[in-house]
């Protein structure tokens, strides 16, 4: 459990000294750390879960192709894994925030709204990744490329109000943004997240997960003659 802190602590450490120090950036009406550590938080859980399940057919190849069960539960696995430290991630965050002065309001209720639009589409890309890596073995390769650009472009370590306006589109197209910051609004803002915003994401997120699940039931036969 303390190693799996070490990473966001971390990341948090050295991008939240450079962004604040030398590039100015501020936490908008929010404390910085806090802001930025609920981005963290969630990322951290992204990149975790989507690069192992990118190679969680090629890892447990061996067991794949010598007992029968559902393929599937592979790569959400480590999804699921991920729960845990995104729990305590979350709840170092109401008490980073306690401790800069920001007491959680009933907003805090509407939380799960937010986490559920990130673990779905977490467990969508890992659904949809791990059989196509089988096939192309370049995509774990695909995959660490797009979670290093993906912070870049996430409002991770900064806050989206920050992005200016005529990219703001952006922000409104990307899951994981609208994610960590539904999660900033109600934890730390005393405000509900964007609810309509986060239902278009939650339902284009679902049909993607059951389409990979379909997929990689579709495929499975041939998974296992691949590896």
């Amino acid at each position: 459990m303390a190693w799996n802190l070490v990473q966001p602590v971390a990341v948090l450490a050295i991008y939240g000294f450079v962004f604040s120090r030398f590039l100015g950036a501020d936490g908008g009406d929010l404390p910085y750390l806090s802001a930025a550590w609920a981005g963290v938080v969630a990322w951290t859980f992204v990149q975790g879960s989507w690069q192992y399940a990118a190679s969680s057919f090629l890892f447990d190849g061996p067991v794949v192709s010598k007992i029968w069960f559902p393929h599937h539960v592979l790569p959400l696995a480590p999804v699921v894994a991920g729960l845990v430290d995104l729990a305590v991630g979350l709840a170092l965050l109401v008490g980073l925030a306690a401790t800069q002065g920001i007491t959680p309001t009933t907003a805090v209720l509407a939380l799960p709204l937010p986490v559920l639009v990130l673990v779905v589409w977490g467990a969508a890309l890992a659904a949809i990744t791990a059989p196509v890596a089988v096939f192309v073995r370049d995509v774990p390769t695909v995959v660490t490329l797009a979670v290093r650009l993906g912070f870049i472009i996430t409002p991770v370590v900064y806050v989206a109000s920050a992005v200016p306006s005529q990219y703001q589109w952006l922000v409104t197209v990307n899951p994981f943004a609208v994610a960590i910051e539904g999660i900033r609004s109600t934890v730390l803002a005393g405000a509900p997240p964007d609810v309509l915003l986060c239902g278009v994401h939650l339902a284009i997120g679902t049909a993607a997960l059951l389409a990979g699940l379909w997929y990689g039931h579709r495929v499975a036969d041939r998974v296992v003659d691949a590896l």
